[in-house]
Formats: structure tokens, C-alpha cells, sequence
């Protein structure tokens, strides 16, 4: 069991793609791509387990962390009444390992999942 506490960063491209005749002339004069920087702090903890069986190490891990993390910009088309924005507020894991113990050394697979509500 674990906890962590730091500063993070995104940077989130967006893209402007709405083909049709009446909004042509607006990508066209500011571009169709954008990008959305953010910065925070991020927090929380995990967990895990390991079995290890002669040589071989089985485990799992698992991590959920929250996150201040936002960023807008106004929007280049109406910048008086719109905005874009990106926002990540919590990021979670989990994670398997196998693995061969030799001495002091620990040879390791690890695969898994991650997901985040952004």
C-alpha cells in the first residue's frame, strides 16, 4: 500500500472538423487545430499484492489517483461566448506481473489497464 501526491500535466489537441458550406470560411481564417494545456495536482494511493511460488512472482497492483488538472481557451470562432476546455479529474489502474526470481534479480512481465475520466 502506497500514497502519492505530485504536479501533472496535459497537453490536449483538438481538432475542428464540421464540414458543411456555412463553416468554411471560419477554419479557414484560424485553422482547424487547437491545443489545450493544463496543469494541477494530482494525489492518491495503490495497492498490491505479490505471491511468489518457488521462482516464479505473481502479482497484482492496483491505483486510483485524483486531479485539479483543467485548461480552456476561448474559442477562436465566437470568443466572446465560447470556450473549449479539457478537464481530468481522476486516472485509475490496474495492473498483473509474472515473473522469474533469480537471486537478487526479479525478471517481470506487467500488463494492464488504465482509464481516466477526462
Amino acid at each position: 500500500m502506497g500514497a502519492e501526491l505530485g504536479g501533472a500535466w496535459s497537453d490536449t489537441d483538438w481538432r475542428y472538423d464540421n464540414h458543411n458550406w456555412f463553416n468554411m470560411i471560419g477554419p479557414a481564417l484560424v485553422g482547424t487545430n487547437f491545443d489545450i494545456d493544463a496543469s494541477g495536482i494530482i494525489g492518491g494511493g495503490q495497492a498490491g499484492f505479490n505471491y511468489q511460488t518457488g521462482p516464479w512472482v505473481i502479482g497484482v497492483e492496483g491505483s486510483v489517483a485524483g486531479s485539479d488538472l483543467d485548461g480552456t481557451i476561448r474559442s477562436p470562432f465566437f470568443p466572446t461566448s465560447d470556450s473549449y476546455s479539457a478537464d481530468v479529474d481522476f486516472l485509475t489502474t490496474v495492473t498483473g506481473r509474472i515473473g522469474y526470481a533469480q537471486g537478487k534479480w526479479l525478471a517481470y512481465a506487467k500488463g494492464g489497464w488504465a482509464g481516466a475520466d477526462v
